[in-house]
């Protein structure tokens, strides 16, 4: 950035004032002889090439042009000053005029068509159409989120859903309020309860059930609800031996102690029994037994004995034999506790499943049993062909192989059992000591059990057919095999199908429930917890499934297992876990782990209303192409790292799992709420609420999302809140990432970068996010990185954006590292630094109808880009809008970096919090820009800023206005340009900037502006400077086809030793004194610089059209013309005379420069044509005529200026000057003493002051 030079050394004003003055003394005019002419009476005929002047002289024609873009010609292919006529000038006009090898099709002379059209699309004429114009609306028509567009018209950019008026700052979707713990965010509003308790109409409106979306469903019976009411806990208490646990804490008793059992010495008669004999261990009868009173000895003899359907009521005793039942018997003990068989029978047929047990009913229906102790050393209960068989108040205890067994044909019901400490059998190895064993399509309904420290299982379940209903029944403790394998509460394989409900799976090892090969499991109200290891250590297991399984758990609770509260695994598995909760699963030293759920191998699960809270590792984990994964309505918290590492993931799919969640929360979990990994794995994610995850050790970040290695997801309406270090991470997706009207908002920082991005994308991946919001993220809100990394973002967000560190910046969306960031209709906003950056070589970003504003300055008040591009990064910006964003709109950096803005609005950048800057769009350092069909406004200091060598822009069909100084006063330039840059403009307006409109400085800095406008430049604070184009220092300038018009003091200014301009085929014009009259010169060169002129027209500038100042300062004039220049108005306080009116002359050269004007026409100037002063040049072929003072005057050097016998033409000049004094051409060696004139202020003679 360079100020533009001191007043005094730019136009050398004090001189100026002398020789508009002129200096006393003596003068030699020259008599007008030497014009060619004659007199009035000869006027009729003049010599061959002249034409007849009024006034009576000859001279060559010139053409009075009768529209304003048009240059009188002076010379054709005939000759030189032969022809007349009028040629086409300034940005309508034919380029090949001055530019022969221009590549457009039209004719020298004449005036631009553009499709029969006399301007381009989206141009328009001027007035008095001398020029096209980039027409765009003017300031305040188009409304917010609204850009004039080329042509006129508004265009609307960033999201269609942003509505001004709209809560939440104009974002009217999505929306999404702040939720207390365990409350699901709605979009647009309201927070509801997930989870168990959460009325399922939020997740299936046609549920069946009497509640509304948002009611939270009471407890069931007997049940209370968690501290924070998230879930039900019937709050099982712990109970000991024989005794069962109970709903809300209590304990009884599954069958009677001692104390407790009737007096005896039999059972009472049950009521409507008609057959009933008796037993009692103590009798001695031998003959007619059976009576109370002669009872029989064996219970074996009296079920013998008895008719069918009769009763055996049994005493007190132990009874060392088996009981055998063939045909339909009540066999009634007093009490289970009193009276125990510790024999076996056999069981008939050849090679039985089960060959002996305590009780053996075998194919006899109707048969009751109950109020015995079971203690045989083979199976308890073995029921085979038997239907309608009772059993009641039994104990089994220390039985060997089962406890009870029924078989093919058997269907029991059992109430009140207790089976407990079973033993393997030491003759069938396959009875292990399972509790109940039920196969070969039999059918068991157990009420009220208590299964305890059995072996392998406590209930198993197998075959086709085979059923079995559990109910307020309670199995803990089942011990492994001696294998070391199983320990399970319940087993269910083959086919065989289980109901359980109002139950209790505690302390079993391995697993809580087991349900394989195409079994299937019904378990509701029902809690699974504390299932411990086997000896293998990675089993403990709460609820499991595999093998082509069906599952379905309903207001459940499944808590502290070890390893994994649910499981459900292969193809062809299918559970569903409805009002569930799954929480506080323990790892292990050796296998570690600590799932809430797991899903694996092709299975399928569906999980609605549950809670998974407290688990480790993982919450939910999906892994193994299970494919068929849905989450409704569901909590997913608090998942915390197994023992021996640090993360807490609350769902992860992996290894080509796949899973739909909707209307699900994830909370407080370590690490990441959702973790996507591995090829073929996909998520889709929809109405959920991912947030507040907290920092793991290991990653020192806390992920709402990430997906990676392969993966794939889509995310749709969501929340990604409070998260830490990134709100979604994408790293090495397999396919794209779908993210729809979702929100990503307040990430905090990480502990190791400082960052806490709403989006992260890396290694190749790409990202699609439509309608969404990212906003209060730390660092940047959106980040894509690596090569072949994308990040495609439509009509979404990203807004407020805080630094990454206490003095750093923060992004809003950053791209670097070869990926590409592609956005449209978007909005950045609010970002401390920059709203979008790119860097880096191969990184590239596409910016299409989005707004980036109110981007801030840094915490140490620096910066606040609207856009960075450097190191090599690449931008494509079209029909964007920049607004109030600070110190740079958009800027381009370093050498290889490359920027294409098209239909673009850059508007009101404000300083920097140093009051610095404000640039509307700045290159540096080599950087590259083309500017089309933009317009830049209001911005402050600079429009356009660009330094350094390499660096260039190219700046076409744009429009640069109401550029305004910054807060130091410095600056309102609409292009500045110097350390060797290069600006390229064509077919644009620079209107009502302030100071200068483009100021170019130093060696090697190019500046190349064609068939542009530049009008209108205010002065500047100290109302002086209000100047079209500067050019100092060395720099180097082309101007061609262009029209300047209106500016304050200078036009054209060029200064310093090597600064050269090209000026051709332009248009300079009613360039106005600033308001003290000071000024208003078309061109001025000094201090050295260099200029050539050709097929120029200065016209209604004031106090000099064209004007050479200093030693080596070089003008060149050809085929140009200077009209009606005006006095500068300016007044000078000196000792003679109390103001006079400077200047008015069409050239003048002072101060040791050299003017070469060639077939020049110069004419009707309110003081001298042309004017040397000390200073040196030539005059050929030109004509000067009606200029009010002398047509050529030159002071102290008219032996250094060439003009006799070259050809000129003087006539009707001096007409201001009394008779005495007038003349053509006047010389002086001692001063030129100008005389008054006519209503002229007399000019004191000495030098000026």
């Amino acid at each position: 950035m360079r100020h533009s030079l001191p007043v005094a050394a730019l136009l050398k004003v004090a001189f100026l004032f002398a020789t508009c003055a002129g200096p006393s003394g003596a003068n030699d005019a020259v008599p007008s002889d030497v014009v060619v002419g004659t007199d009035a009476a000869d006027a009729t005929s003049c010599p061959s090439g002249l034409v007849p002047w009024p006034g009576g002289e000859c001279a060559p024609r010139v053409d009075k042009c009768p529209n304003p873009w048009e240059l009188p010609v002076l010379s054709t292919a005939e000759g030189p000053l032969i022809g007349g006529g009028c040629v086409a000038i300034g940005p309508r006009a034919c380029p090949k005029l001055w530019d022969p090898e221009a590549d457009v099709d039209c004719e020298p002379g004449q005036l631009m068509e553009y499709d029969g059209n006399a301007c381009p699309e989206g141009f328009v004429l001027t007035d008095d159409e001398v020029a096209c114009i980039p027409f765009f609306a003017e300031d305040g028509v188009c409304g917010e989120n609204e850009i004039p567009v080329l042509g006129g018209g508004c265009q609307a950019v960033g999201p269609d859903w942003y509505d001004p008026e709209a809560p939440n700052g104009g974002l009217d979707v999505p929306y999404f309020d702040e939720c207390g713990p365990g409350l699901l965010a709605l979009e647009g509003g309201g927070c509801v309860q997930v989870g168990p308790r959460a009325c399922p109409k939020l997740w299936d409106p046609d549920a069946d059930v009497d509640c509304d979306v948002g009611d939270v469903l009471p407890c069931p019976e007997g049940w209370t609800e968690s501290e924070d009411g998230m879930y039900c806990d019937p709050k099982y208490g712990e109970c000991g031996p024989g005794e069962r646990s109970l709903v809300g804490g209590g304990c009884e008793r599954v069958v009677p102690l001692a104390e407790d059992c009737p007096p005896g010495p039999f059972p009472e008669v049950p009521e409507g029994a008609t057959d009933v004999v008796y037993v009692s261990a103590a009798s001695t009868c031998s003959e007619g037994c059976g009576t109370a009173e002669a009872p029989f000895k064996t219970i074996s003899a009296a079920i013998a004995a008895v008719p069918d359907g009769g009763h055996v009521l049994v005493g007190p005793g132990e009874y060392a034999e088996g009981l055998l039942i063939q045909k339909p018997v009540h066999v009634l003990g007093l009490c289970s506790a009193k009276v125990t068989v510790s024999g076996w029978a056999e069981l008939p047929g050849d090679k039985p499943k089960v060959p002996k047990a305590g009780v053996a009913i075998d194919g006899a229906s109707g048969v009751e049993v109950a109020g015995l102790r079971i203690t045989s050393p083979a199976v308890g209960v073995a029921v085979l062909g038997a239907k309608d068989v009772m059993l009641e108040e039994m104990e089994l205890s220390g039985v060997a192989g089962l406890g009870l067994y029924v078989g093919v044909g058997g269907k029991v019901t059992a109430d009140e059992l207790w089976l407990h400490d079973t033993e393997a059998s030491p003759e069938k190895p396959w009875m292990n000591g399972y509790g109940i064993w039920v196969a070969g399509a039999g059918q068991l309904s157990a009420n009220g059990t208590l299964m305890d420290r059995m072996r392998g299982a406590g209930v198993y379940a197998a075959d086709s057919g085979t059923h079995v209903q559990l109910s307020d029944g309670e199995i803990r403790d089942t011990e492994t095999l001696a294998s070391g394998d199983m320990g399970v509460g319940v087993l269910a394989t083959g086919k065989a199908v289980v109901s359980v409900e109002r139950a209790l799976m505690s302390a079993n090892k391995s697993f809580g429930v087991f349900v394989s090969n195409g079994a299937a499991l019904d378990i509701g109200l029902s809690v699974v917890r504390s299932t411990t290891s086997g000896e293998d250590g990675d089993t403990g297991h709460g609820i499991y499934g595999e093998d082509g399984a069906t599952v379905v758990a309903s207001d459940c609770l499944v808590e502290e297992n070890v390893v994994l509260g649910v499981g459900a695994f292969d193809a062809g598995t299918n559970m569903s876990l409805v009002r569930t909760v799954v929480r506080a699963t323990k790892s292990t030293p050796g296998a570690g782990n600590g799932l809430g759920v797991q899903v694996g191998y092709a299975a399928a699960m569906t999980l609605a209303g549950c809670l998974i809270d407290q688990n480790r590792s993982k919450g939910i984990s999906v892994v193994q192409a299970a494919k068929n994964v849905v989450i409704y309505g569901s909590l997913v918290r608090k998942t915390m790292p197994q023992a021996d590492a640090d993360l807490g993931i609350g769902l992860a799919l992996m290894s080509g799992g796949a899973a739909t969640v909707s209307k699900s929360l994830f909370e407080e979990n370590k690490g990441a709420a959702l973790a996507v990994m591995d090829d073929e794995t996909h998520v889709a994610l929809v109405d959920t609420v991912l947030r507040t995850t907290k920092a793991s050790a290991d990653t020192q970040a806390g992920w709402g999302i990430i997906i990676g290695t392969g993966a794939t997801g889509a995310v749709s309406g969501c929340l990604v809140e409070n998260n830490v270090g990134d709100g979604i991470v994408v790293t090495e997706a397999g396919a794209p990432v779908e993210l729809l009207a979702t929100v990503v908002r307040d990430t905090a920082p990480g502990t190791e970068t400082g960052a806490g991005s709403g989006v992260y994308v890396e290694g190749g991946s790409t990202v699609v996010g439509t309608d969404c919001l990212f906003e209060r993220s730390t660092g940047w809100g959106v980040l894509a990185t690596g090569p072949e990394t994308r990040l495609e973002l439509v009509r979404s967000a990203v807004r407020d954006t805080e630094s990454l560190i206490e003095e750093g910046h923060g992004f809003g969306m950053l791209a670097r590292d070869k990926a590409a960031l592609v956005v449209s209709s978007c909005l950045v906003e609010g970002s401390p630094g920059s709203g979008i950056d790119a860097r880096d070589s191969g990184t590239g970003v596409e910016l299409s109808g989005s707004v980036v504003r109110n981007t801030k300055a840094a915490k140490n008040g620096t910066s606040g880009h609207g856009m960075d591009i450097s190191s090599q990064g690449a931008a494509e910006v079209s029909g964007c809008l920049f607004e109030a964003n600070t110190e740079v709109g958009i800027a381009v950096a370093e050498s290889g970096s490359m920027l294409a803005v098209s239909g673009t609005a850059v508007r009101d950048t404000a300083p920097n919090g140093e009051g610095v800057g404000g640039i509307g769009l700045q290159a540096s350092y080599g950087g590259t820009a083309s500017v089309s069909a933009c317009l830049l406004s209001g911005n402050a200091l600079f429009g356009v800023a660009l330094w350094h060598p390499g660096t260039s822009v190219d700046v076409s069909a744009s429009v640069v206005r109401h550029t305004v100084p910054d807060a130091t006063g410095y600056g309102g330039h609409a292009m500045e340009l110097g350390a060797g840059a290069t600006a390229t403009v064509s077919e644009s307006l620079f209107e009502e900037n302030v100071a200068l409109s483009i100021f170019a400085f130093d060696g090697g800095t190019r500046t190349d502006v064609s068939a542009s406008v530049v009008r209108g430049t205010e002065p500047d604070s100290e109302r002086f400077m209000g100047y079209g184009i500067q050019a100092s220092e060395g720099a180097i300038g082309a101007l061609s086809g262009c029209l300047l018009e209106q500016n304050t003091g200078v036009a054209l200014l060029f200064a310093r030793p090597d600064t050269r301009a090209d000026v051709l085929g332009t248009i300079v014009r009613d360039t106005r004194p600033n308001s003290e009259g000071f000024l208003g010169s078309g061109l001025a060169a000094q201090e050295a610089a260099h200029v050539m002129l050709r097929l120029t027209l200065f016209d209604g500038n004031a106090t000099t059209g064209v004007s050479a100042f200093g030693q080596g300062t070089v003008v060149e004039m050809a085929e140009s013309a200077v009209l009606d220049t005006q006095p500068g108005g300016y007044t000078l306080e000196t000792e003679r005379s109390s103001e006079f009116q400077v200047c008015g002359d069409g050239i003048l050269a002072a101060e040791g420069s050299t003017a070469v004007m060639l077939s020049t026409f110069v004419s009707g100037d309110a003081r001298n044509g042309i004017y040397f002063n000390q200073s040196e040049g030539s005059v050929t072929d030109s004509v000067i005529v009606n200029n009010d003072f002398y047509g050529l005057a030159m002071e102290e050097c008219a032996d250094q200026v060439a003009w006799e016998g070259q050809g000129n033409h003087f006539l009707g000049n001096a007409a201001a000057l009394p008779s005495d004094k007038a003349a053509q051409v006047t010389t002086s060696t001692g001063g030129m003493a100008v005389p008054p004139a006519p209503e002229m202020i007399e000019i004191p003679s000495g030098p000026g002051e």
